[in-house]
């Protein structure tokens, strides 16, 4: 939902910070502001550190450096291909088989990502 808000704020910042700080802040904020409604036991740290890296940092380490080498008009078109590339990971990993309705919605996205990015480069 803040994809074209983070792609924004994100190419500009990249100017003058680096990507590893961007994203260490951003995750930063957001541990400290789900912290509260946490309930911590000493065996978790492992779970967390796996989360907090795996998921988490690494990816969007990987987005800020994306977001610093296209433009932000295709990088928020681009990031809304999240929810059919989760799709596809969860069919061909997990099994998970996609309902009629997901595979309609795929297409839409698909179609509408396309359209904008062949719209965007002939302009």
């Amino acid at each position: 939902m803040l994809t074209p808000e983070f792609s924004s704020c994100s190419t500009e910042l990249e100017k003058i910070t680096a990507p590893i700080q961007i994203a260490f802040s951003n995750l930063a904020v957001g541990a400290l502001l789900l912290l509260p409604l946490y309930r911590f036991e000493i065996g978790d740290i492992p779970l967390l550190i796996g989360l907090g890296l795996i998921p988490t940092a690494i990816p969007f380490t990987l987005l800020s450096y994306g977001m610093a080498r296209v433009k932000v008009e295709k990088g928020s078109v681009i990031g809304l291909l999240e929810p059919v590339t989760a799709g596809a990971v969860g069919y061909i990993a997990f099994r998970e088989m996609l309902t009629d309705i997901q595979l309609l919605g795929s297409v839409m996205i698909l179609s509408a990502v396309f359209i904008a990015l062949n719209e965007k480069s002939e302009q």
